[in-house]
């Protein structure tokens, strides 16, 4: 099934098209007036890869948490290809997008997603599922990591206070740039992997993932 993924949750947005035995991938920094250029990107991605909207067969897009207005915006696009394309909708969470790369890893993992200013969206996995996602001051965030040596830290989150870390909690696996952003390829493939699994989402009751920062 071909599967369109779309991400914008992030200051890096793109899309992707998955099939099992290809896919392609582009993605451009999300700043002010560029989430506009997805359609243009999408233009693009058809024809790379020699197909066209119509073949079609799931809609996959980044459900937060995130920025407010990308993640209305991807999912705006999502809706509206889905519905004029006739095909099914799926939603994923940042959260798994973000770990998608390192699901192999067997200790405690964190996804820190950076908010605005000092905040993030903080979420562990010990085991095999995320707890939810929370709005942290990251000083707060870091209170929480126990057993640093065992745990893997990734998302913008983890780049922006990288050097804070490195000097806090030495012993803390750090995810690099490579692992800061969420990909649209890995929105496309998660997408498809839980439409197999569960079947499409209501693309009437869909919306993007808010969390709020704690009183």
């Amino acid at each position: 099934m071909l599967t369109l993924g779309i991400e914008t949750s992030t200051s890096r947005a793109g899309v992707a098209l998955f099939h099992p035995d290809w896919s392609f991938e582009t993605a451009w920094p999300a700043g002010r007036g560029r989430l506009e250029l997805g359609t243009q990107a999408l233009e693009t991605l058809f024809r790379w890869a020699g197909v066209r909207p119509g073949d079609l067969g799931l809609v996959a897009v980044d459900l937060g948490p995130g920025s407010f207005t990308g993640l209305r915006v991807g999912m705006a696009l999502a809706k509206g290809i889905a519905q004029s394309m006739a095909v099914p909708l799926v939603g994923v969470s940042q959260v798994e997008v973000l770990a998608e790369p390192v699901k192999w890893w067997n200790g405690r993992l964190v996804v820190w997603i950076h908010d605005r200013r000092d905040e993030v969206f903080s979420a562990h996995r010990l085991g095999g599922t995320f707890e939810a996602p929370r709005a942290l001051v990251w000083t707060d965030a870091l209170r929480q990591i126990r057993q640093p040596e065992e745990t893997l830290l990734v998302g913008t989150g983890a780049v922006k206070w990288a050097q804070e870390l490195r000097e806090l909690l030495p012993d803390l696996h750090l995810g690099g740039p490579s692992l800061a952003h969420p990909r649209a390829l890995e929105v496309a493939r998660l997408g498809l992997a839980k439409y197999q699994q569960r079947g499409p989402d209501d693309a009437l009751m869909m919306e993007p993932v808010y969390v709020h920062k704690e009183a």
